[in-house]
């Protein structure tokens, strides 16, 4: 599966498309961490998505010049 950047239209990376034996099991793992994610405190998950952020534009940032 191909990622395309929808602002540009760029190419930006591929995927490895599951099988449908392979789909359950990729479910399974999701309904997990969507557990464990949600019994995280807010103030932990808000902290852990801005240093995402934080990082992720430091690397738009590096690239630009």
């Amino acid at each position: 599966m191909k990622v395309i950047n929808p602002a540009n239209n760029e190419f930006v990376t591929d995927y490895k498309e599951h099988t449908s034996s392979e789909v359950p099991g990729k479910l399974q793992k999701a309904e997990i961490a969507f557990q464990a994610w949600k019994r995280t405190p807010f103030a932990y998950r808000a902290d852990l998505i801005t240093s995402i952020v934080f990082r992720q534009i430091c690397r738009i940032i590096k690239r630009s010049r």
